[in-house]
């Protein structure tokens, strides 16, 4: 099963699972996946299943879409633990499958990327400028060094940057105080350069051509932000590049960020007062007629309608896996154990037998009662009288009995008449409601 964790600035999740084949994403309300921020195009992009993965189409979307860091021209096959930038959303794609069989692969191969949700992540340098835009740095060590060598804590491969270009350290109540390390093009921060400096969440560090952004730690990044600072070796800031002398310049630059710094949280507070909370609205998937059948066959097995919860059933193809769940076996089950009933109350045999037919060919009830209603039809069937149920002759006593006769007989032994010879076993069978089983003229 594979699922879509959306996640906005606010650190507020949700989890769809794609049980669709195609999803549109965008601000306008007749979208799948509608998310509500001003920063996603009406119609933003387009997520398709394409076999066992997933592509993302771009639909001209003015803020772009970003995978991985990197803004998606056109579209771009999606597999697990891609990231996904959408303005102020952070889309993650996730296979359950290999969640449940591999833990540890829930962390993605991109650098520096540790956690699953935007709130644990750590402080971090995000780079807005250079060979891997959006590519992200954590912290967490008390020492970073930052060159173009491959040995470099973290290294960027940009020909701006020396070999040990700077230091970064971690100070006492979590700041971070950055060190040129005698780089050949500096380092500055904000558009100031210098050798040594504190930096606060927000501040833009220059390495050469490449710039790289102090993200705090549970805070998104936006990728569709401009660099504040970009290229400001080359600034018309008045006192910057005509011989002002470096302190003046500071100074200069300081106020400037001072002023900005005071507008930007005035204008963050109205914004935040005035922005509505951004919303994540998801379809909810087409209905299967399958499985509308199969819920409604549950509901009125619920109810004991037995009859009406078995001709529902019957309405689901017989190709479908829903055949198969627990559900349908037990209503199929429950219907044989009435007929079972039903059948054990008939006295009539024809009908009894329909009965118990019905079960026995019935491919959706389970084995052992298909069995047992087979079992009873071959009792149904067999209703001669077995030969252990025969009355038996005695054939010693028949042959020491004298031929019937009502002419009396002489006493050999006394001289007397006997009494007339008491009637054959047979005659009493003859005398019983039905007739013997053997009569004495069979011809």
């Amino acid at each position: 099963m594979w699922k879509l964790s959306i996640e906005d600035d606010q650190s507020n999740q949700t989890v769809v699972e794609l049980l669709r084949d195609e999803y549109s994403i965008g601000r306008d309300v007749t979208n799948t996946v509608r998310l509500t921020e001003r920063n996603i195009s009406r119609k933003h992009a387009i997520l398709r299943a394409s076999g066992n993965d997933w592509v993302i189409k771009d639909l001209g979307s003015y803020n772009g879409c970003f995978v991985n860091g990197v803004r998606v021209p056109g579209e771009q096959t999606l597999k697990h633990g891609d990231l996904v930038q959408l303005g102020d959303y952070r889309l993650e794609l996730l296979d359950e499958a290999i969640i449940k069989g591999d833990p540890e692969s829930k962390t993605s191969t991109l650098p520096g990327r540790q956690s699953r949700t935007i709130r644990d992540l750590p402080n971090r340098l995000v780079m807005i400028l250079g060979p891997a835009f959006g590519a992200s740095f954590p912290l967490i060590d008390k020492r970073v060094i930052i060159g173009r060598g491959e040995d470099c804590d973290l290294p960027i491969n940009d020909t701006s940057v020396s070999r040990i270009h700077a230091e970064i350290h971690q100070l006492e109540g979590g700041q971070y105080e950055i060190v040129d390390r005698d780089s050949s093009n500096g380092v500055r921060v904000n558009g100031v350069e210098l050798k040594k400096a504190l930096l606060e969440t927000g501040d833009v560090v220059e390495l050469g051509d490449v710039q790289l952004k102090l993200i705090a730690a549970g805070q998104p990044f936006h990728p569709q932000d401009p660099p504040p600072h970009a290229h400001r070796r080359h600034s018309l800031e008045p006192g910057v590049g005509d011989g002002t002398p470096l302190g003046a310049r500071g100074r200069t630059r300081t106020v400037v960020v001072i002023m900005a710094a005071g507008a930007i949280a005035v204008l963050g507070v109205v914004a935040m007062t005035r922005r509505p909370q951004p919303t994540v609205v998801v379809a909810a998937p087409e209905e299967n007629p399958a499985e509308r059948s199969l819920s409604e066959a549950s509901a009125l097995l619920a109810k004991g309608n037995i009859e009406g919860a078995l001709q529902k059933s019957q309405e689901i193809p017989e190709d479908s896996n829903l055949r198969e769940s627990t559900v349908f076996k037990e209503i199929q089950a429950k219907w044989a154990d009435s007929v079972f009933d039903q059948a054990a109350k008939e006295e009539d045999r024809t009908r009894k037998r329909a009965l118990l037919d019905f079960i026995a060919k019935s491919p959706d009830v389970g084995s052992m009662q298909r069995k047992r209603a087979a079992n009873e039809i071959a009792d149904l069937d067999s209703n001669s009288v077995g030969i252990d149920q025969l009355p038996t002759a005695d054939t010693h006593q028949k042959a020491a009995e004298p031929p019937p006769s009502s002419a009396p007989t002489s006493d050999v032994s006394g001289g007397g008449v006997a009494a007339p010879a008491a009637p054959s076993p047979k005659k009493k069978a003859d005398n019983k409601p039905g007739g013997g089983l053997v009569r004495d003229t069979p011809f």
